[in-house]
């Protein structure tokens, strides 16, 4: 059957020459391009492995309660700076969190003093490490 109703589609009255030389040029340059790039990543390939130290459903510190992460923290701060770990405990996940973290007291730290604890997951925005720069008055921070 025939889909053009009888009559041969019209051939171009003039060839275009400059299509096909765009055409080439284009496939050409693209070409290039993946040689290019193919020879860059086999001199300096991507890592082929990764060090994940821990995420949300996998920490180090599984126990009973949730997954506590452990993080280092290093004060830069010339005058000092304090720091403490809140869950509010509103929910069943910040409950376990409370219940989990041994240390949630304020820490002070000294400028370059480098302090180690564990971070639990928690559902509830407000919950997690607070952490301030002293400003030398007591009792202000």
């Amino acid at each position: 059957m025939d889909l053009t109703g009888g009559t041969e589609l019209p051939l171009p009255e003039r060839r275009s020459y400059l299509g096909a030389l765009l055409t080439v040029g284009a496939l050409g340059l693209w070409v290039t391009l993946c040689v290019v790039l193919t020879l860059a990543w086999a001199k300096n390939p991507p890592p082929s492995t990764s060090d994940i130290r821990w995420s949300q459903s996998q920490g180090p510190s599984q126990g009973s309660g949730p997954p506590s992460f452990p993080i280092e923290l290093v004060c830069s701060a010339a005058e000092g700076c304090s720091m403490a770990l809140h869950y509010s405990g509103q929910t069943p996940v910040s409950a376990r969190c409370a219940a989990s973290v041994a240390n949630q007291s304020c820490v002070t730290a000294a400028q370059g003093e480098r302090l180690s604890t564990a971070l639990c997951y928690s559902d509830q925005p407000d919950d997690g490490l607070y952490a301030a720069i002293d400003n030398g008055e007591p009792g202000r921070r």
